[in-house]
């Protein structure tokens, strides 16, 4: 799953939840950039972003539960 800001790219993998900077990257141009990770889970599901409270919700599927990650990290 990934969501798209103005300027930041997240994506929920199996190995956790991070997030690019696009400006780190641009077409057709090769770049080294790396996403930083925010959250290392390995059950975790869907997300939503919480603008009012600069936050990510995050469904733990095997916890049953939602975990609140800063936008920041």
């Amino acid at each position: 799953m990934c969501y798209f800001s103005d300027r930041f790219l997240f994506l929920a993998m199996s190995g956790g939840l991070y997030r690019l900077d696009l400006a780190d990257i641009s077409n057709g141009v090769k770049h080294e950039a790396r996403p930083v990770q925010l959250l290392s889970e390995a059950h975790i599901g869907a997300f939503v972003v919480d603008h009012t409270n600069f936050r990510l919700l995050v469904a733990h599927r095997k916890r049953n539960t939602v975990l609140a990650v800063s936008l920041d990290g």
